[in-house]
């Protein structure tokens, strides 16, 4: 899920009086990336350095031949809150156990940093990575957006969603302060019955990944009945012999800062928002991005009976083996 990016001429000040060329042939390249998770209460920082001075260094990833992970780095994030008065000072450590990314960052080389505490919202989050072997510091900064306030769906006793042929389901919320990117989920969960086993699986259709640098008081996101069908006829394995049964539905919505949103903007593709690479960075004296992301997860969300049986016995979908709502085929 790699985007081919342009790399701006990025400036390194090594001292008072002299300048280096971060891309120039032969020099490394901090390779940084942070998103803080205002729902999580540890946070991890991703770091890497290629010696790939291409001006087109990050339309691929780095070779592993060409990173090395001898040196030690000091991480540290320092917290302000909205008085732009520093409040903490996080250091973070070295994470040797956590499952490492399998994409822009070679897996054997990455090194991983993670530091325990809760991001606040609206505060502001200054990063630092000191690489010690040449005394050289990458820093990004990056403010947490407010919480989102999705209103359609709503977790409302006895109320069901939906998805005939023909029929719109229209995900709304109102916005984040401060929030930049938004990329909505809609999974619907089932059983898969054979006659040796039972699983629960998932139906997934997504929204596209779309920045909204000043959006509007509210926003909203259209999922069809007729995309709904379709995508259960791709997903759903036509081939096994099984019974399903739709379990219920879920609603995920993820945002992310105003730095996301502009480094996402800078490309067109429609990925997922949190694997995407585009050509903008945030970072002083590196490549890559340190901002925040958030989930949102409304659960238990249920089908109407209309939805239900149509997936049972529309000539599109009856050789899927969905039960109607009353639990029959």
């Amino acid at each position: 899920m790699l985007f081919s990016i342009l790399i701006l001429p990025l400036i390194l000040c090594v001292s008072c009086t002299e300048e280096v060329e971060v891309n120039a042939p032969g020099a490394p390249v901090n390779v940084v990336f942070g998103l803080l998770d205002p729902g999580k209460t540890v946070q991890y920082v991703r770091i890497g350095r290629s010696y790939n001075g291409s001006s087109l260094l990050s339309a691929v990833s780095p070779h592993p031949d060409s990173i090395r992970w001898q040196e030690k780095f000091s991480v540290y994030v320092e917290e302000w809150d909205e008085n732009q008065k520093i409040k903490e000072v996080y250091h973070f450590d070295p994470d040797n156990g956590v499952a490492k990314d399998t994409g822009f960052f070679p897996v054997e080389g990455l090194a991983v940093y993670k530091c325990g505490f809760k991001p606040k919202r609206l505060y502001t989050y200054s990063m630092y990575v000191h690489f010690e072997d040449d005394n050289r510091i990458t820093n990004g900064i990056a403010t947490i957006p407010g919480k989102v306030v999705v209103i359609d769906p709503t977790p409302v006793p006895g109320r069901k969603i939906n998805l005939q042929t023909g029929s719109n389901f229209n995900a709304r919320w109102k916005p984040a302060e401060k929030a930049g990117v938004y990329q909505i989920f809609f999974k619907v969960i089932y059983k898969e019955i054979t006659e040796t086993n039972w699983q629960l699986k998932e139906i997934v259709f997504k929204s596209a990944v779309y920045p909204e640098i000043t959006p509007p008081l509210q926003l909203e996101k259209t999922f069809s009945g007729n995309r709904f069908f379709s995508e259960c006829i791709i997903q759903v394995d036509s081939t096994l012999d099984a019974v399903r049964e739709i379990v219920n539905a879920s609603f995920q919505m993820y945002t992310g800062g105003e730095e996301f949103g502009f480094y996402l903007s800078s490309q067109l593709n429609d990925n997922n928002l949190s694997s995407a690479f585009g050509d903008y960075t945030n970072l002083s004296n590196g490549i890559g991005i340190f901002s925040s992301i958030s989930v949102y997860t409304i659960s238990n969300l249920e089908l109407s009976n209309t939805t239900l049986d149509e997936l049972a016995y529309s000539d599109k979908t009856r050789h899927l083996g969905f039960l109607d709502h009353y639990g029959k085929r």
